[in-house]
């Protein structure tokens, strides 16, 4: 057997490390120095090939350059735990690796082929054997390995870098991804023995049973996996035609390992994107307008002349409607104290500290606004009544005077003014910019504070 060969072989086994047991007068010969350099060898492979597995740590890009291959230094472990590394840009000529494998000799190669970088011992630093074996005639020997690297091109695409199949498949009922070998909830019987056994953390064996790292043990646990074919990393795929490249891919078959820094990058960046997706998902909603009807009250009880289809759009009332009170429903209670919805009545000098207005677009009589009444009709409902006397109410049966007016309800407070932001029971601020209605509101844009208005015309 090839030397290189029986030390890929030992690599590929468990077995114990051996060191040297040092005392006075010991001999050291080859094998003992060996068995010094193996010892820490062979635990670093062992631990990077069960550890980091195989793969790209980093560098060795992969791009066209005519008819050849340029591949950037860089750093792999192979699947035996050995570090390859790439010292300096390579050139890679894939006709010539590729043709062993053409139909015909002298026809260069074509379809899709796999470039790989293999791990390769070199000898080095050549110096006179002052000391020789028995029946030996060797001059010379190496006095150094150098830990290089080679590439090679084989036909057909390595393994692809596809997603685990147990991580996105969904789950099943049971709480464990193998449900043939776990019995269901409080039957098992782990947590049976210990009920049986009074323990103390019952409760904490019941969530263990359940948890996504069991879940996740369970689903990775196998044997040692040890690399039984080629140690080699493969660094692209490659499609070639009469022996040149036309296309270079260098993530379908190439295996990653990588940092810890990366990691956690990665791992900043799934939290960015669940915040993204989920920030609102458990918070509690936020109070948005509902409803708007436009009523006439008399003597009869009320009439609803008109119910809003959308704030977006100017309401049309008709003057013979004698609409005289507009209803506001929420879509949560809201607080009745100093936030309470509040109006001006009549000759009020500061109307603009009230957070529920209706403004006219031409003043009469001076008046900026229209005065009302606030009637609070259920714990998400209000009423505004339009006063008898004031100069925008007509006739006996109180209907709006002809004119263009504005509905106007706060979310948004007005320190200046004095005005009080309309608000929910746990004082969160009305949501209140008008929008088409969708989920039973027409308003809001998912931030609290917001003034919600609709225009309507009575002629």
């Amino acid at each position: 057997m090839n030397p290189h060969d029986y030390a890929e072989a030992l690599l590929r086994e468990l077995a114990p490390p051996r060191r040297n047991q040092f005392f006075y007068g010991k001999r050291m010969d080859v094998q003992h120095f060996r068995m010094e350099q193996d010892y820490g060898r062979l635990k670093q492979t062992l631990l990077n090939r069960l550890t980091l597995g195989k793969g790209v740590v980093c560098g060795l890009r992969v791009a066209m350059d005519g008819q050849r291959l340029t591949v950037d230094p860089g750093v792999a472990i192979d699947g035996l735990g050995r570090e390859i590394v790439v010292p300096v840009r390579s050139l890679v000529e894939p006709a010539s690796d590729a043709a062993t494998y053409a139909d015909s000799k002298d026809s260069a190669p074509s379809g899709l082929f796999t470039l790989w970088v293999c791990y390769r011992e070199c000898s080095a630093d050549y110096q006179p054997v002052l000391v020789s074996d028995c029946d030996t005639r060797e001059q010379c020997a190496a006095g150094t390995t150098v830990e290089s690297f080679c590439f090679k091109v084989t036909p057909g695409l390595a393994p692809l870098q596809g997603d685990p199949l147990w991580c996105v498949q969904p789950q099943r009922d049971s709480k464990d991804p193998q449900p043939t070998q776990q019995t269901d909830g409080d039957a098992d019987p782990f947590l049976a023995a210990a009920r049986a056994h009074n323990l103390p953390n019952v409760d904490a064996v019941r969530d263990a049973l359940s948890s996504r790292r069991r879940a996740l043990c369970m689903a990775t646990s196998a044997a040692c996996d040890f690399d039984q074919g080629d140690p080699c990393v493969p660094l692209a795929a490659l499609l070639l035609s009469d022996g040149r490249p036309l296309r270079v891919d260098s993530c379908l078959v190439r295996p990653r390992i990588y940092s810890n820094a990366v990691l956690l990058d990665l791992i900043l960046c799934l939290a960015q994107r669940v915040d993204e997706c989920c920030k609102d998902a458990g918070a509690a909603p936020l109070m948005q307008v509902a409803a708007v009807d436009f009523v006439h009250r008399g003597p009869d009880g009320d009439t609803v002349v008109t119910s809003v289809a959308s704030p977006l759009t100017p309401i049309e009332l008709p003057i013979n409607g004698n609409t005289n009170a507009i209803r506001v429903r929420f879509t949560k209670p809201f607080a009745q104290d100093a936030h309470a919805p509040t109006t001006p009545g009549p000759d009020d000098a500061n109307f603009q500290r009230h957070n529920v207005l209706v403004l006219p677009e031409e003043p009469l009589q001076g008046i900026r606004y229209v005065p009302g009444a606030l009637a609070i009709e259920a714990p998400d409902s209000l009423r505004f009544d339009l006063l008898t006397g004031s100069p925008y109410s007509r006739g006996p049966q109180r209907g709006w005077q002809k004119g263009r007016y504005r509905l106007l309800v706060c979310g948004t407070q007005d320190a200046p003014s004095g005005r009080p932001a309309l608000t929910d029971l746990s004082g969160v601020a009305l949501d209140g910019e008008p929008r088409a209605p969708a989920n039973g509101a027409m308003s809001g844009d998912g931030t609290a504070a917001g003034d919600f208005s609709i225009t309507f015309t009575v002629g």
